[in-house]
């Protein structure tokens, strides 16, 4: 893969070992390691094996989103990209105050952004839509984002926590626990009832998981560049 000239003064060709353990708290070589075994099962064997990668975008790792992406095209697998998520996690205070981009790094995610937009329409290894990453900048000025139509999570998708709370959106608190309430009295409730209808007036903490705003039928504002 070739990258502009001027993104290369930014981005090194590897991934950083030392950062990426202290991102993950994992071995890079190790990761590697396990990853490329199986794509050689993949390749070998299964060959409906479905290998992804998913990077959270921060701004400890703005300068190896374009490394990854070309490691996972020379291994013929899926990279997906999301922004680090504030809202519902406890830590919004260490999250805004340590791995919140500023202006300048800003600056420069939004041309490693468009040049992965730009690669994705000759590499399908780059999982998220074109829509989707053009508002990842974005969602860091504004520190929400909201569909250009509606948010449809409330109505299709079921969160469940690890204590078993069950959330209308990851962004959201739960709205009760399935360790003593059933899920269908908890979907049609007068409490889920009126957070849909919060949601409808965008009265929510606002999102951008790539689970829920990557999805097709979420239409995305254009703010495509290049």
């Amino acid at each position: 893969m070739v990258w502009s000239i001027e993104l290369l003064k930014y981005c090194k060709s590897r991934v950083n070992s030392q950062k990426f353990k202290s991102i993950r708290g994992l071995d890079l070589e190790l990761v590697k390691k396990n990853i490329e075994m199986l794509v050689k099962e993949r390749d070998n064997k299964y060959k409906d094996l479905n290998i992804s990668l998913y990077v959270t975008i921060s701004n400890l790792n703005i300068d190896d989103l374009l490394p990854l992406a070309d490691y996972a095209i020379k291994n013929n697998i899926k990279i997906q990209f999301q922004p680090v998520h504030y809202a519902g996690t406890g830590l919004e205070n260490y999250i805004l105050g340590n791995l919140w981009p500023n202006e300048v790094e800003l600056i420069k995610l939004e041309k490693i952004i468009n040049e992965l937009i730009k690669i994705q329409k000759n590499a399908p290894n780059i999982g998220s839509r074109s829509e989707f990453l053009a508002q990842i900048p974005s969602f860091f000025r504004n520190k929400t984002f909201y569909p250009l139509d509606r948010c449809y999570v409330a109505y299709v998708d079921v969160n469940i926590d690890q204590d078993l709370g069950v959330r209308p959106c990851w962004s959201m608190e739960p709205i009760g626990f399935l360790s003593n309430e059933k899920l269908e009295d908890l979907w049609v409730s007068a409490q889920m009832k009126e957070i849909r209808s919060k949601i409808r007036m965008k009265q929510c903490p606002g999102c951008l998981y790539s689970c829920h705003i990557n999805k097709k039928h979420v239409t995305l504002p254009s703010l495509l560049v290049g």
